[in-house]
């Protein structure tokens, strides 16, 4: 079947130096599809168009083999040599040139949602050996629900393929491009963060960095210059910030932050330490926490950055939910039965993510305390390199230390599920392969955040790695109905985990599966989170 007799042109979405992307309607699988094809270029040099056909084939490659919910999908291409085509997923939206154009200020809450999203999926990519190289609004799409999706890996930097002709050549958009780029040096992720970082500058200013008459000027000045204070451009924007803009938008990449989720959280710490951020009626509210406050009368899936270990927590209003097996639920096990009603009588802060790498490492410098080493040898590689994955090999008593350390405690069982299931009485509350790491899709830990949150905006809460909770485990205990903030049983000598990991069957990750283990027990599939009330 020909192309055209698949996918039917419904017009065209917008075309740029290599390409035209027209929206389609996939008559197969019925639904909306982008496709970017090459664009004919009269007495275009054979050679040229060469070139030009096989740096399209490669963005397909790169961009397909990248699964994330803030990256444009990639579902085919068509290899034909002289026009290929790439079927791209359609967001219905518009991109954040168009939501926040240049000379317009974005609300904080908005500019840091945004900037979070595209932080872990730059991130994402550059583990997965891939650099954008032209990161910028035009390039991030916002869907109905406001989410952010970064598009068009078009020029992206295949680190693992020996044959990519765009090395050490100039691309991107100079306007966003880092010096390094400019330079047509070698690039890594940090180049990206340079890009996110011009990026933040204009949406908390409305301003260009570098406002230049020319392109030589303003290469001079982003090569030669430091950024101007965005403090004197936007005074809401306070002092703090000016340094950590500056960080990230260093002459060199060694000198700015190790990641760009590094760089958003710094961002948000201090945009926000000196009081609530602006908000739109749709946005999560993100204020900066110390760990020692109690709170109260707050709204579902506020956020806060807590000062001690940096991560940030979700608040998670008290409520009523039917603990243990879930109706219908074929797979459950004797020791979730029988489901009963519990009642959560306090909201509290739930750590939005496993404890990461970077956390753990900021709590051993303070304490002194020796980092968990994994079992696997290649884990033990990944976690020095990647501060976002999920601590392993904890032991019971390590992690409540770290949580008392942060100024928490690790969650109740009933917490835990409570928080998992964020109103879902189902034992999973989405698709499996959207919202957990497991054995059918994961060969180790797998850095935090990747995956769909739930209702609540917290990740990781099935599959990826085990979670210790506070109870002691028993296998007869739901028999006792305990209702109002139940704790568990008084003693026992294996405490409970909730969760399932990347190790087990997707029969482990369901809301409310048990397992238990002896508190001095580490294994690679062991995390936690913490909890503070």
């Amino acid at each position: 079947m020909a192309l055209e007799d698949r996918y039917q042109t419904v017009r065209k979405l917008g075309e740029g130096a290599m390409g035209i992307v027209w929206l389609c309607n996939d008559t197969w699988l019925k639904r909306d599809v982008a496709i970017k094809r090459i664009k004919p270029r009269d007495g275009q040099d054979p050679s040229e168009r060469s070139k030009a056909v096989q740096r399209m084939i490669r963005e397909a490659q790169a961009a397909a083999s990248l699964k994330h919910p803030h990256i444009v999908a990639v579902y085919d291409v068509i290899p034909d040599e002289s026009s290929p085509s790439i079927i791209m997923e359609y967001v219905h939206g518009k991109s954040l040139l168009e939501a926040a154009p240049l000379g317009t200020l974005a609300e904080t809450s908005f500019a840091l949602r945004v900037l979070k999203e595209c932080a872990g999926a730059l991130d994402y990519a550059y583990s997965r050996g891939r650099v954008h190289r032209d990161f910028k609004p035009a390039n991030v799409m916002l869907d109905e629900a406001g989410n952010a999706l970064i598009m068009d890996f078009g020029i992206a930097k295949l680190l693992d393929s020996p044959t990519d002709s765009t090395h050490l050549k100039v691309m991107g958009t100079f306007e966003f491009m880092s010096p390094e780029q400019m330079n047509a040096s070698s690039v890594d992720g940090r180049s990206d963060q340079y890009s996110l970082a011009v990026v933040a500058y204009q949406l908390l200013t409305g301003c260009r960095v570098f406002d230049a008459e020319d392109l030589g000027t303003l290469i001079s000045m982003a090569l030669l210059q430091g950024p101007p204070p965005a403090s004197g451009r936007n005074p809401r924007v306070p002092q703090t910030v000016d340094d950590v803009l500056s960080k990230a938008l260093s002459k060199k990449s060694a000198d700015r932050y190790n990641s760009c989720t590094e760089f958003v959280t710094e961002l948000e710490a201090r945009l926000l330490a000196a009081g609530p951020a602006q908000k739109s009626p749709d946005a999560r509210t993100t204020v900066k926490m110390r760990a020692s406050m109690v709170k109260t009368g707050r709204k579902a899936a506020e956020v806060r950055v807590n000062d001690i270990d940096r991560e940030r927590y979700v608040w998670i209003p008290q409520g009523t939910f039917q603990m243990g097996s879930s109706p219908g639920d074929a797979e459950s096990y004797d020791d979730e039965k029988p489901a009963h009603e519990v009642i959560i009588s306090k909201g509290f802060w739930m750590g939005e993510t496993p404890v990461t790498e970077g956390a753990y490492k900021r709590y051993a410098a303070a304490t002194g305390k020796p980092m968990p080493v994994p079992v696997h040898p290649v884990l033990q590689e990944k976690a020095r390199d990647d501060d976002r994955l999920p601590v392993v090999s904890v032991t019971w008593d390590e992690a409540a230390s770290y949580c008392e350390w942060a100024g928490g405690r690790l969650p109740t069982e009933a917490e835990w599920e409570y928080a998992a299931r964020a109103g879902a009485a189902s034992a999973r509350y989405g698709n499996l392969d959207d919202i957990a790491w497991c054995k059918n899709n994961s060969a180790g830990p797998t850095p935090v955040g990747l995956k769909h949150a739930n209702a609540f905006g917290l990740y990781d809460m099935l599959g990826n790695v085990w979670e210790w909770t506070a109870d002691w485990y028993s296998q007869e205990y739901y028999q006792t109905g305990e209702t109002l903030d139940p704790h568990g049983p008084a003693n026992g000598t294996a405490r409970t985990l909730r969760g399932g990991s990347w190790y087990d069957y997707p029969r482990s990750a369901r809301a409310s599966g048990r397992n238990r283990l002896g508190p001095g027990y580490r294994y690679d599939v062991i995390g936690f989170r913490c909890v503070m009330e």
